[in-house]
């Protein structure tokens, strides 16, 4: 039930406070449980990534605590007779690595994930994901728009709304980075899509994120006076 609570927590926006609970599984399983010890790590760094990716900046945690959160998950889950967030937990250690500039690491970390992703083709949305945040951060557009694309067509043939609208924001802030004038027309048509996605969720955390860079980007284009 408390991990429930803190993927609830997480995917409504609040990542401080998923972020304490997952620091108290980490510590009430560490002996105990090694199964639910990486699910823990895990869960505490994505909520760390997130927190810092939409701007809330250090509420959630810091880079140093999370990548180690993130290491430690891998190493637990690596030794566990079953497979679980093997993939999950090298992606979003491979995202810390872009946020933090040290893209050969994130590299690794994509080779690592997909050496171990499962060949149903489960893992796919993971290993997109990192794709697209790496060719992004590489400023590899082409690359990067096209893996967008692809991650939200599969989450939305999926139905998995929260991870469609997810994914929209990230392909609005790609095109944005790349700056043509056909760019930002489809990050503004990007990002309506996802707040009314999140809107009709009922996660207006998230929703004001899409809001929020809404609102920037028409600032960005009012005309000088």
């Amino acid at each position: 039930a408390r991990f429930c609570q803190v993927w609830l927590l997480g995917h409504r926006g609040e990542w401080a406070e998923a972020a304490r609970l997952a620091r108290a599984l980490q510590t009430d399983t560490r002996e105990r449980s090694p199964t639910f010890l990486g699910v823990a790590g895990y869960l505490l760094a994505w909520v760390v990534l997130e927190a810092y990716v939409l701007g809330e900046g250090t509420p959630a945690g810091e880079w140093p605590e999370a990548a180690a959160a993130a290491a430690e998950a891998i190493e637990v889950l690596d030794h566990l007779p079953f497979y679980v967030y093997r993939v999950e937990t090298r992606t979003v250690l491979g995202a810390l690595h872009i946020c933090q500039g040290r893209l050969e690491e994130a590299r690794r970390a994509l080779e690592e994930a997909k050496a171990r992703a499962q060949p149903s083709g489960w893992d796919e949305p993971s290993l997109l994901w990192l794709e697209a945040r790496l060719a992004t951060a590489e400023r590899r557009w082409p690359e990067a728009l096209a893996a967008f694309e692809t991650l939200a067509g599969i989450h939305e043939r999926l139905g998995w709304r929260w991870r469609r609208a997810r994914a929209l924001l990230d392909w609005a802030e790609a095109h944005l980075a790349r700056g043509q004038a056909a760019d930002i027309e489809r990050a503004r048509d990007l990002l309506q899509d996802a707040q009314m996605a999140f809107e009709e969720m009922g996660i207006p955390r998230y929703a004001a994120v899409a809001r929020d860079r809404l609102q920037a980007l028409r600032r960005m284009q009012e005309p000088a006076t």
